[in-house]
């Protein structure tokens, strides 16, 4: 996942990437803040939070996802950071003409609704997937519109951050002229 975040009042964003180094829902996060980047262990106890666990510290942590700003809670004191990009939370198309974008999950969190079915096409900002994380309803979309090649989750399961949700085509005229 990435994102890019800035303090409230400072205009220079920064990118945070946070991707697993390994497969596994227990490997580590490398999370990579401007340009330092670390591993770190993300232990989700509850949808709000968990503990960080980094060099050998243990840390508590809680996060809220409120529009678009993100709190955070760790060592005693509360952050909030602003998302600078709307489609933080789309689906990024494919590198080149015609890759395959995947809508992935922003947050570990539940998933409530599937709007689409494999095959079918959507308009730019058409609900894909919605799902709840943190006690409250994300409805994930595309940026442009698209055709959907295939659903990789179910109403009801659990997912993790970072999981591939759907995998999504570029609508193109050869794939407009499909069934």
């Amino acid at each position: 996942m990435k994102v890019h975040l800035r303090t409230p009042g400072v205009e220079e964003a920064i990118a945070v990437t946070l991707v697993r180094s390994g497969a596994g829902a227990d490997a580590p996060h490398l999370v990579t803040v401007g340009a330092e980047s670390g591993e770190l262990e993300l232990e989700w106890i509850d949808a709000d939070g968990g503990v960080v666990r980094h060099r050998g510290c243990v840390r508590p942590f809680r996060a809220v996802v409120e529009d678009d700003a993100v709190m955070i809670w760790l060592d005693g004191r509360t952050r909030r950071f602003e998302r600078c990009d709307p489609t933080a939370r789309r689906a990024a198309a494919g590198g080149g003409g015609g890759g395959v974008g995947h809508l992935l999950a922003p947050m570990p969190g539940k998933i409530l609704e599937i709007a689409v079915q494999p095959g079918e096409s959507f308009e730019a900002h058409t609900p894909i997937i919605i799902m709840e994380s943190m006690k409250m309803e994300m409805t994930l979309s595309a940026p442009s519109a698209g055709r959907v090649a295939r659903v990789r989750c179910v109403a009801g399961e659990l997912v993790e951050m970072g999981a591939c949700l759907a995998e999504l085509e570029p609508v193109t005229p050869a794939t407009e002229s499909a069934p």
